[in-house]
């Protein structure tokens, strides 16, 4: 099993050094994780403070329900609705092959086995593996990627995107964790850019430019029509056109003409040809005035956001929204003694790959 995963392992280690910087691939044999692409992971409930019972479970700090924990007591980390003690940590068996670091477990690997059933939170098997994780190695990513080492079935299977907790130290650089499915070594694309790039968005800070967008698709561009498609979905400017006259102007007349096969609301791959000039500027790596002509087409109230081929879409309104316009919107998100949450060019990000 161990030499198999390596084999994966360093096949996505290869292409996240085509991405990125500096990769460490880490490999955790067993390992099952699933993630949201949910902007903050939170111990709260829906139980207001005063109604939760003031005991439930073994080790639980503030209990949920009768029998569920919210938050367990230091040194321990809520699964389920119980309270694993770190010192399942102690158990796992590592080794180091090259930059690759072995991880294995077999109480880690049950856990996040029913991760990717659904049948525990999918943010607690992956806070899990972190801390795992932080137990042997420093907290000096930027992101850490988790992989099973096969492909796994179960409800929770897709690429996603969590902002968990680093170490809580003043050093920690970590923004956010990752997980993604296996794939074959015949896949030519993962979302692995994809993923990355939900640390900086297309969050509620532009939604004001973007009426709607949340509600139809998520953390991600949408129904929006730029120079090039997005990374976070969107639509190449060749894949649109009105039935006369020009988009963005008054001459613009609808339905317009949607090729969906140039694009996505809400997907994209590594292999589209990387980040288009938006993406940058959410990230910090471009500013508004270096892209003084480009314009970003919103169709608010789209009749359709999925569809197979050329299909007419009417919008209830066409915004045409500029580099300033999104650049002035966008709030900043946590910063640290070591790193700032937008980018400048000449950065390195480095991210840990756990399988």
């Amino acid at each position: 099993r161990r030499s198999q995963s390596t084999k994966r392992g360093e096949m996505i280690k290869t292409r996240c050094q085509k991405t990125l910087a500096a990769c460490l691939l880490l490999s955790a044999c067993g390992y099952h994780i699933s993630i949201r692409e949910s902007l903050h992971l939170s111990h709260a409930g829906n139980t207001s403070h005063t109604d939760r019972p003031a005991s439930c479970v073994d080790n639980c700090a503030v209990c949920k329900s009768d029998s569920a924990c919210s938050e367990c007591s230091d040194g321990f980390h809520v699964i389920g609705g119980h309270c694993v003690s770190e010192s399942v940590f102690s158990e796992v068996t590592h080794g180091v092959k090259g930059n690759l670091v072995l991880l294995g477990s077999a109480v880690l690997f049950g856990y996040l086995q029913q991760a990717f059933e659904g049948t525990i939170e999918r943010s607690e098997g992956l806070n899990l593996v972190l801390r795992a994780f932080f137990h042997y190695y420093t907290d000096t990513f930027d992101f850490v990627v988790a992989l099973p080492e096969s492909t796994l079935s179960g409800q929770c299977t897709s690429a996603e995107n969590f902002h968990l907790e680093g170490d809580n130290s003043r050093k920690s650089r970590l923004r956010s964790a990752v997980i993604m499915n296996m794939y074959s070594p015949q896949t030519s694309a993962i979302p692995l850019l994809h993923e990355l790039e939900h640390e900086w968005g297309v969050f509620s800070d532009i939604e004001t430019l973007t009426p709607g967008r949340l509600r139809t698709s998520g953390p991600h561009w949408g129904m929006s029509v730029m120079n090039k498609r997005g990374m976070l979905g969107g639509f190449p400017i060749s894949a649109v056109s009105c039935t006369s006259g020009t988009l963005g102007e008054t001459s613009c007349e609808q339905p317009l003409r949607w090729d969906f096969s140039q694009g996505g609301a809400t997907t994209s791959h590594d292999d589209i040809g990387g980040y288009n000039n938006f993406d940058l500027l959410l990230m910090g790596l471009k500013n508004a005035s270096s892209m003084p002509d480009e314009k970003l087409f919103f169709c608010e109230g789209a009749s359709k956001v999925t569809g197979s081929g050329v299909e007419n879409v009417t919008c209830s309104t066409i915004h045409v929204i500029s580099a300033e316009d999104i650049e002035g919107a966008l709030k900043p998100g946590p910063s640290n003694a070591v790193r700032d949450h937008f980018l400048t060019p000449g950065d390195t990000l480095r991210v840990a790959v756990v399988t």
